[in-house]
């Protein structure tokens, strides 16, 4: 199968700096659910089948999660996916 994209795959500076900030609040939003659960990054990483380093770049927002990861997430911590975007979101 090949995938042709009809975008561009950067972005203008403006929308990368909204996109790292939306970033760093979900990966704040899942270490706090994780902590709140008293469990630690490489507990969450068990739990989804992943690495504890992609559980430390996500917390950080170094790292644009898939959907399915997101979900593998949120079934680990036992909340609906939603509860990972429960921030405050200033545009």
């Amino acid at each position: 199968m090949t995938i042709i994209f009809l975008f561009p795959l950067t972005f203008p500076k403006k929308i990368f700096m909204g996109i790292q900030k939306y970033l760093k609040k979900l990966g704040a939003q899942i270490r706090k659910l994780r902590e709140e659960q008293h469990l630690s990054q490489s507990d969450l990483a068990r739990m989804v089948d992943r690495d504890r380093q992609m559980i430390h770049k996500l917390e950080n927002g170094d790292l644009n999660a898939t959907v399915a990861t997101l979900k593998l997430i949120a079934e680990a911590l036992q909340i609906p996916v939603g509860s990972l975007f429960e921030f405050e979101d200033e545009q």
